[in-house]
């Protein structure tokens, strides 16, 4: 084989060093910066699906009007569900008087710590067994009050009714029931 000349020695290192500069630049500056723009782009999707989220919230309107009505709904919604199981019991044997309904027996069970939490308030479900006695429209108007006017979210879990024979006006109805109570925060 013959020597090398030297300028084919010169092209020789010429190639090795920009070869070698050529991976050095991949290894060192690419390859790091590709990692880094990888990372803003799934910082950029994230910030994207963040201000998609704020825009259905806030519906088109204004940011903090936005956050003042949730900050509204979210004070109705602590009021509406009652705190202490004695209020709900109240509130059940008030509704039945007020509709001339004679409560023969209430009956609540033990609470049950539901996994869903509500504005940092703990929900637990309170099972009731009322027993009552009354006309059947008034029986109705109570399980229409239970729906639509009662203070908490109630759950008819069973409902039971009987007649003292044909004819007679009187019913008696026992219902079992689930009341949404909320737990401070």
């Amino acid at each position: 084989m013959k020597e090398l000349t030297r300028e084919q020695k010169k092209i020789i290192y010429i190639t090795a060093i920009i070869c070698s500069s050529l991976l050095a630049f991949v290894i060192f500056v690419y390859l790091p910066q590709s990692r880094r723009l990888s990372v803003i782009r799934q910082q950029l999707k994230e910030a994207e699906a963040n201000i998609a989220d704020i825009g259905y919230i806030t519906s088109g309107r204004d940011l903090n009007e936005a956050v003042k009505d949730l900050s509204a709904k979210l004070n109705l919604a602590t009021k509406i569900i009652p705190s202490d199981k004695n209020d709900v019991i109240f509130n059940l044997t008030e509704a039945a008087k007020k509709i001339r309904l004679q409560v023969n027996s209430i009956d609540p069970q033990g609470e049950v710590k539901l996994e869903q939490s509500a504005g940092g308030y703990n929900l637990n479900e309170l099972p009731i067994i009322i027993g009552l006695t009354g006309e059947f429209r008034a029986i109705g108007e109570f399980l229409n009050i239970l729906r639509n006017n009662f203070p908490g979210l109630v759950k008819v879990k069973n409902f039971d009714i009987n007649g003292d024979g044909e004819g007679r006006p009187m019913l008696t109805a026992n219902l079992e029931i689930a009341v949404i109570i909320a737990q401070g925060k």
